[in-house]
């Protein structure tokens, strides 16, 4: 039995063999066209490494976990880490405003962007809880930033978040929609003029799909 499957595969390859010698032309030209055809294949390769796309569609799971999404977004977050020799400075609040104005604008599908820009500061003053914008009032004349440094500084809100502990870098978090609708795929600054869909009602999550699942 194993003699003959033996003798079967030498004789197809001695075919094989003689069929390829007779025509070198046109098994070359064949081989060529297809390395080119799979070449050409190559920019449309998409490799999904989400943990989310180990799972079926329909695992228990992974619906819990769309449904999160859908209220609350995604949990993973994109982080710019800006270094400056001094950030406390109204050249570099300048620059950063501006950069995070261009994010807001201009990259699609963005829920929040948080930064020293807009970042919440809450302290006590006495008997007092005093909740405001740390840079609110940054363009103001007088604006002390070695005081908003020490404060800064001072606070546990602050240092290993959106500022590195030796105050030399700053954190720009940007959190994205959680999906985007299933047919935009003409342009990505589409998004933009499709931003009241991300509501999601029933009617919209079934025409969403996940930034992390492959689009299909």
């Amino acid at each position: 039995m194993i003699a003959s499957i033996k003798s079967s595969v030498e004789s197809y390859f001695e075919s094989f063999g003689l069929f390829v010698f007779d025509r070198p032309l046109r098994v070359l030209a064949a081989s060529l066209s297809l390395v080119a055809f799979l070449a050409w294949q190559i920019p449309a390769i998409r490799v999904d490494t989400s943990s989310e796309a180990l799972l079926q569609k329909n695992d228990p799971s992974l619906q819990a976990y769309n449904n999160f999404r859908d209220q609350f977004g995604r949990s993973e977050l994109l982080i710019v880490a800006i270094s400056s020799a001094d950030i406390f400075s109204v050249a570099f609040v300048r620059r950063l405003q501006a950069f995070q104005d261009e994010i807001e604008s201009k990259v699609p599908y963005v829920r929040e962007v948080t930064s020293l820009i807009n970042v919440r500061d809450t302290r006590g003053e006495g008997d007092e809880l005093v909740v405001t914008g740390f840079l609110e009032n940054w363009r103001e004349p007088g604006t002390d930033f070695q005081q908003l440094k020490k404060r800064a500084a001072a606070s546990h809100l602050f240092r290993n978040y959106l500022l590195s502990a030796d105050m030399g870098t700053t954190a720009v978090v940007i959190e994205t929609e959680a999906a985007i609708a299933a047919d935009d795929s003409e342009s990505l600054l589409d998004g933009f003029e499709n931003s009241e869909n991300f509501g999601m009602t029933p009617e919209v999550t079934r025409r969403a799909r996940y930034f992390s699942r492959r689009k299909p």
